[in-house]
């Protein structure tokens, strides 16, 4: 798939200028090009508490994405993609996915009321992904891609298997 060896070879050569707002385009890109995201479905500068990059509408109206883009290879932590879906008060309905990712990594995690049940804490990282080839992108797009024909099952397999879940199962 063309999008794919531009996706690799961008992994793999690097970006400049390596700032936030650089990623954020080429993350917009991957979301387009090897996701199959419409480009209608992808809300840049999605305003929650400050403002998250991105929104996506998932095809299941319960289920909203929040993509949280960094620097071209930067570390990435939990914290901050944590402000986006964990909110003081009574969790919303629904599951909430999020996306962090500096274009190299993509660390996957899920929030909401199932995740406070299954795992005790209110949002887990289910899944990182390191971009090295096109299976990786494959698993990318089985847990966010747009019309993946599995759908929630695969983002909800990932929850019973991460570590967060199996320790407070134990």
């Amino acid at each position: 798939m063309a999008g794919e060896n531009w996706f690799l070879g961008v992994v793999r050569d690097g970006i400049e200028p390596r700032h936030e707002a650089n990623t954020s385009r080429y993350v917009h890109e991957v979301f387009r090009a090897c996701l199959g995201w419409p480009m209608e479905s992808i809300v840049p500068q999605a305003s929650k508490r400050g403002f998250i990059d991105y929104v996506v509408a998932f095809q299941h109206p319960t289920v909203s994405v929040h993509v949280e883009v960094k620097p071209f290879g930067v570390g990435l932590r939990d914290l901050q993609i944590r402000k986006y879906l964990v909110r003081r008060g009574p969790a919303p309905a629904g599951l909430e996915v999020g996306v962090l990712t500096n274009l190299k990594e993509w660390n996957i995690y899920l929030a909401g009321p199932a995740v406070k049940t299954a795992a005790g804490d209110r949002m887990v990282q289910v899944t990182k992904i390191d971009i090295e080839g096109r299976t990786d992108i494959g698993r990318l797009r089985e847990l966010i891609g747009y019309r993946t024909r599995r759908g929630l099952r695969m983002l909800r397999t990932a929850l019973g298997e991460c570590e967060a879940v199996l320790f407070h199962l134990a």
